[in-house]
Parts: structure tokens; C-alpha cells; sequence
């Protein structure tokens, strides 16, 4: 059976660089609101919270009244709750 610890920094080395790709997404697309939620969501599994809170702002800047907004709002308020209590994601 592999070892857990290698397998996180695998995974996690892929959604950093799947959030590197998406991230070019928002530049080409930068009024796309589904491009910053995905681009959120790969940042948040590659353990980079600030990122993501950043991203999941903009989603909810380019669609405030999205049926996401709400829980996509709730998830920023956890997730700087994270950066405030030192946790990295």
C-alpha cells in the first residue's frame, strides 16, 4: 500500500497546476464567472486558501444573484477563518 504523504503532495501538485491552467482561463475570460468558481476550487484543494478567497470574491462580484452566491459567500467566510486560525487549507 503507497504511503499517504506522497499521494497528498501528488494531488496536491496537480490541482496547482490544474489552478496555474484555470488561471489562464480567467485572464482570457476575465468576466466569466464560472472560470473564477473553478478556478476557487483548484486552489482550494491545492491548499492555497488566499488564492481561493481572492477567486471565489470575484464569482460573487460577476454574479450576485448566481443560486452559488450564497454558499460561495459562506465558503470565504470559512475560509478566513482558516487563514485567521493559521490552518492552510
Amino acid at each position: 500500500m503507497a504511503e499517504i504523504g506522497p499521494l497528498q503532495t501528488e494531488a496536491t501538485d496537480a490541482y496547482a497546476a490544474a489552478a496555474a491552467a484555470q488561471a489562464a482561463v480567467t485572464r482570457i475570460q476575465p468576466q466569466d464567472p464560472a472560470a473564477w468558481f473553478r478556478l476557487a476550487q483548484f486552489q482550494t484543494a491545492a491548499s492555497d486558501t488566499a488564492g481561493a478567497i481572492v477567486s471565489y470574491g470575484k464569482f460573487v462580484e460577476l454574479a450576485p444573484d448566481d443560486p452559488l452566491a450564497g454558499k460561495v459567500k459562506d465558503e470565504i467566510a470559512n475560509l478566513k477563518k482558516q487563514v485567521a486560525s493559521g490552518a492552510s487549507g
